[in-house]
């Protein structure tokens, strides 16, 4: 574990996490050497989180949520408020999606408070893509309630949702409770 102090605490190495997928792909390794151990195509890895159910593995022992228990200010400075539940605000991960992940909407912080957690707003800066790539990120313009709640549980909610073709370097802002997908085609951090 770290020394601690009032001020500042060394960089810490961190344990990568990574989760094969079967929308995965094999991006990553050839991107950044990152290898699934058993083969499988990956669909992301987890670089740096703290979460209620785990959080990222010091290479030198301990973990990040013991050193928010231990100065969170040393951790993250004066300035910056800590998530719900006392832990590091951010989750940096990479996401190699190469067939379509399911339109999702994450709560804010109001509606995740009655689940016992923090809202979940992304952003995503696009790292490669293929020609098939495609975002998904909120309603196309005019699309009304009625108009959604006849669409919503068929295959004419595709017609609905705003959908472009990323491009390398873009970063994609998608505050908690924007409908949203990425992939196919498409690795973002």
């Amino acid at each position: 574990m770290p020394t601690m102090s009032r001020t500042a605490i060394k960089p810490v190495p961190l344990e990568r996490v990574i989760q094969s997928k079967v929308w995965g792909g094999h991006h990553l390794e050839t991107m950044f050497g990152i290898r699934s151990p058993d083969g499988q195509p990956i669909g992301e890895t987890w670089e740096l989180f703290d979460r209620p159910e785990a959080g990222s593995a010091l290479r030198t022992g301990g973990t990040l949520r013991e050193l928010m228990q231990l100065d969170r200010r040393a951790v993250l400075g004066r300035d910056v408020r800590p998530a719900f539940g006392d832990r590091f605000p951010l989750l940096f991960k990479f996401l190699d999606a190469q067939t379509e992940l399911s339109v999702q909407v994450h709560p804010d912080d109001a509606m995740a408070l009655a689940h016992g957690d923090g809202g979940k707003s992304e952003a995503w800066l696009v790292l490669q893509t293929l020609a098939n790539a495609r975002i998904v990120r909120g309603f196309k313009p005019g699309t009304s309630r009625a108009a959604f709640e006849l669409a919503a549980h068929g295959p004419e909610i595709e017609d609905l949702l705003y959908q472009f073709a990323p491009k390398v370097g873009d970063c994609i802002w998608t505050p908690a409770g924007t409908v949203h997908a990425i992939g196919p085609g498409a690795v973002v951090f």
